[in-house]
């Protein structure tokens, strides 16, 4: 007949039903071990962009390019009704103009002054 636990609690303390105590196991290959562990460690613990700080570069670069795209923006539709005809009559009249470009704009500003093509048309 098996035994029953009562039975085999008696035969057998409590304390040798605990799990061993763990084993150190040392040597010069786990000093070695160990060292190789520390320098992986340490490569990896050096500085790495968080995506906070990267997410905070982006949209620093995404306002500056914004200022930069409505300054150019105001510049090539300026708010100035005497500057808009220009620039519409300088692309009525020159398939080549390009109204972002501020050399184009100056040349066509010069044009206008010097020929009168600044009159709305029909006007």
């Amino acid at each position: 007949m098996p035994a029953s636990g009562e039975e085999i609690l008696t035969r057998h303390s409590l304390a040798s039903l605990r799990p061993p105590e763990p084993v150190a196991v040392t040597g010069e290959w786990m000093a070695e071990l160990v060292a190789q562990y520390a320098q992986q460690l340490q490569a990896q613990s050096r500085w790495r962009p968080s995506v906070p700080a990267i997410g905070g570069v982006v949209l620093l670069i995404g306002v500056a390019i914004a200022a930069v795209v409505l300054h150019r923006d105001g510049e090539a539709y300026p708010s100035d009704p005497e500057k808009q005809n220009a620039l519409d009559a300088c692309s009525r009249t020159d398939p080549l103009f390009i109204r972002f470009l501020a050399a184009d704009r100056a040349a066509c500003y010069e044009r206008v002054r010097s020929s009168g093509l600044s009159r709305p048309a029909g006007g």
